[in-house]
């Protein structure tokens, strides 16, 4: 695979989440950056949707889904705002002819992230090394296999009992789709998904949530610039650590969902677009984020629930009469019964959730007080950026501006509850729904720091000008100090970024040592569509990373993840395939499950662990196999002792 195969990907992945999600935007009213910011949430909801409708109405899983949906969709959009104007009336929400450097800052913050996902990735077709990957790997392949990416069917590759009845799909789901359309290989359609939701949707989401919060300006445009390029937790810890492609996804799109909400809630704007259009379109993005990620959608409410504080204590204070004042409590009652039920519902089992703190208070907080969460290295610059933003947030005493500084506290308090509070309980009915896992809300933090070091930059404008002023700097003079400054800037926000891009890219480089599959390990894979029979089955251990040959080469394997139900055919296969004869209970699950080949990757494991699997541990001295292809140590053994 080339460059360009992965440039066509992208491309096909964009516009499998942005034409329908424009075509919503468009329809509801928004224009210009909120029209391509709203896109990407409102396009996860349409595939989310339609991923979940497509079976029920008896479709495979195609692009038609999507378009159906799309149409329902933009017809509520219609009705709804018919009946908000009373009449067919189009205004548009903002001026289009406005914020040019906002553009500017979102497409150069773009670039400089895509290049940075581009240096992590390596090669086009190169995987994350990592433990959850085998699963999302594989999920695609079982959706293309099945036609059906419904969340709730693809746990079933893992769980045939149905104990996994949900599973967040809608990044399984836009990735089948572009498989579907490309013809890319699943690693490459994960990397274009990688690309796209972290340098179009999260930049273009995050600018227009500062857009919102503190205006369009130069000043604003260039911090949130800065932050967006400079925060090493968000989006390259979610390609990185895990990998947590799902979470990523929801995370992407969490801004500008958070954009549209706050102008429902008065905190900012609503512009020219009725309220009841407002409320439907934070709905909308509502499915996306759940589907994407529960702990998006968790996170969503976060920050909602600051804006619900500032919408209620406004409400109050503007109430006339004591029933005034009796409906916002029952109000507000509700919304804090309906947000602690959804927070508790979407906790995943607690089996799930056994992370443990892992620094103290203090540290935690200094991480959070620097931008620098997960031990990241000092993003000096964000840091001084968004903490300039918080002193003019509250010199401003605006309603939005310190409605994001007490976003930054919510977000930041989750973060030291996460990573220090030692009151276990309370820390999982506070953390649980993210697993109690560290890195999962230091993912979190950039979107609640962006929008503050916009703030800080327009605070620290003001000294530069003055400070030119006083120089009298003139003409091409001042150009050029400008310049400088902005490259400055830039060098300051890159810099340590270079520790957190060198380490995710060890997770994506292949070669003799990688932990989860060896170069000689792939190469095998990449060949057995050639080798293996289309309806045979591959034994092998799913910790070693032969589960992965299903995802790469579309052979179908017994394993194709670690955590999964185990039945008995199994465990005869993984317990004595080595000593299998003709009529025992080896050979009777070798023909229940289609065995017929074996994957022998040794016994290094993902994770550095140790899981026996007996059957497979001397292939090579048994008369129950041949050897059919070999790549270095890695081997292909076709089963013959049960014929």
């Amino acid at each position: 695979m080339t460059w360009i195969d992965l440039a066509i990907a992208g491309a096909l992945t964009a516009a499998v989440v942005v034409l329908p999600g424009i075509v919503l935007a468009v329809v509801m009213g928004l224009r210009g950056l909120g029209s391509w910011a709203a896109a990407f949430p409102f396009g996860v909801t349409v595939v989310s949707t339609a991923s979940v409708a497509a079976p029920l109405i008896g479709l495979s899983w195609s692009p038609l889904p999507v378009v159906l949906v799309t149409v329902v969709f933009a017809a509520v959009i219609v009705a709804v705002r018919f009946a908000a104007n009373r009449g067919w009336r189009f205004r548009a929400s903002q001026p289009v002819n406005r914020g040019h450097w906002v553009v500017a800052a979102v497409v150069a913050a773009g670039i400089v992230v895509a290049a940075q996902v581009v240096v992590v990735v390596g090669a086009p077709d190169n995987i994350s090394q990592t433990f959850d990957n085998i699963f999302h790997l594989n999920a695609v392949r079982y959706a293309l296999d099945n036609g059906n990416a419904s969340p709730l069917f693809v746990g079933s590759m893992t769980s045939t009992s149905g104990g996994m009845w949900f599973y967040p799909t809608a990044w399984h789901a836009v990735a089948a789709l572009v498989v579907q359309a490309t013809g890319a290989s699943i690693p490459v359609a994960a990397n274009a998904m990688a690309l796209v939701f972290s340098a179009l949707a999260w930049p273009a989401g995050a600018m227009w949530l500062t857009s919102e919060l503190f205006g369009r300006g130069r000043s604003t445009a260039l911090g949130a610039g800065l932050a967006i390029i400079g925060s090493a937790s968000f989006p390259l810890l979610m390609i990185d650590y895990g990998v947590l492609y799902p979470l990523h996804m929801g995370l992407a799109v969490l801004p500008a969902a958070l954009a549209l909400a706050l102008r429902a809630l008065r905190i900012t704007s609503p512009g020219r677009l009725p309220m009841a259009l407002t409320v439907v379109g934070t709905l909308g993005t509502l499915p996306g984020l759940a589907i994407a990620h529960p702990g998006a959608l968790v996170a969503w409410i976060v920050f909602f629930s600051v804006g619900i504080v500032f919408t209620a204590v406004r409400a109050w204070n503007g109430s006339r009469s004591s029933g005034q004042r009796v409906l916002v409590v029952l109000l507000v009652g509700t919304y804090a019964v309906v947000a602690a039920a959804v927070w508790w519902v979407l906790r995943p089992p607690a089996a799930a959730r056994t992370w443990e703190p892992e620094m103290t208070v203090a540290q935690a907080l200094g991480e959070v007080s620097f931008a620098s969460p997960y031990r990241a290295p000092l993003a000096l610059l964000v840091a001084i950026l968004m903490i300039a933003g918080v002193v003019w947030a509250l010199r401003a005493r605006r309603r939005a501006p310190l409605y994001a500084v007490a976003a930054l506290l919510a977000v930041g308090g989750l973060y030291v509850v996460v990573a220090a509070l030692p009151y276990l309980d309370v820390r999982d009915v506070l953390t649980g729904s993210w697993y109690n896992n560290l890195p999962r809300v230091a993912a979190i933090l950039p979107t609640a720091v962006v929008p503050l070091a916009g703030a800080g930059a327009l605070l620290l404008s003001s000294g530069v000008r003055g400070a030119a002023r006083r120089a009298r700097l003139r003409g091409p003079l001042r150009a050029v100090a400008t310049a400088g400054v902005l490259l400055i800037a830039v060098v300051a926000a890159l810099l340590p970024m270079r520790t957190p891009i060198d380490t995710a890219q060890a997770n994506y480089t292949l070669n003799a040592d990688s932990p989860l599959v060896s170069a000689d390990e792939m190469a095998l894979m990449r060949r057995l569509d050639d080798e293996v029979e289309p309806d045979a089955v591959i034994a092998g251990s799913p910790w070693t990373g032969a589960g992965l040959a299903y995802a790469i080469s579309g052979r179908k394997v017994l394993q194709p993840h670690t955590l999964m139900d185990i039945t008995s055919e199994m465990t005869a296969i993984n317990d004595g395939l080595d000593r299998a004869v003709p009529g025992g209970s080896v050979c009777r699950a070798v023909d229940d499950t289609r065995v017929r080949y074996v994957l022998d990757f040794g016994t290094r494991e993902v994770h550095g662990g140790n899981h026996p699997y007996p059957g497979f541990s001397r292939l090579a001295a048994s008369t129950a196999v041949e050897l059919v292809d070999q790549e270095g140590d890695a081997r292909l053994y076709r089963i013959v002792g049960c014929a």
